[in-house]
């Protein structure tokens, strides 16, 4: 039998750098990786210079299928790696809340979701988690960095 694709996919040789470290030294990401691996959610990871420096990722619906939900990670490309990796934990952390909300198979249904569980992010219609960042922050640890995001 043919391999079921990873529901985790790095478009870029940077992104996945940062998927494939955070495998090898984090506990917490790989038990993120094995949730999203066991749930009807793909989500693609890409790199890139243009997100605004109040942010260093970003989690953003994609669209939905009967069978599949997408979402994409935006991480700004200009951060160390081990700062990266604590980040798509975070993001990744994100992407399991919307798996575990099974209602969320649209822009609105995710929007709606975070407005319901999130807090305002750093910027206009962007949201956060407590459980999103203690994810991120348990990673960080995890890598040795200490300290809050």
């Amino acid at each position: 039998p043919v391999p079921e694709p990873p529901h985790i996919r790095a478009l870029d040789d940077c992104a996945g750098k940062v998927l494939a470290a955070g495998l090898q030294r984090s506990a917490t990401f790989r038990a993120l990786v094995e949730e999203l691996q066991n749930s009807d959610v793909i989500v693609f990871v890409y790199t890139t210079p243009y997100l605004s420096p109040k942010v260093s990722g970003g989690l953003s619906f994609v669209g939905a299928s009967p069978a599949w939900r997408y979402l994409k990670v935006a991480l700004r490309r200009d951060q160390p790696l081990h700062q990266m990796i604590w980040i798509l934990a975070h993001e990744l952390h994100h992407a399991a809340e919307v798996a575990r909300e099974v209602n969320a198979r649209s822009q609105a249904a995710f929007n709606a979701f975070y407005t319901h569980i999130g807090t305002v992010g750093a910027l206009q219609d962007t949201f956060e988690t407590d459980e999103a960042f203690a994810a991120g922050l348990k990673v960080r640890r995890e890598l040795g960095e200490g300290g809050g995001l």
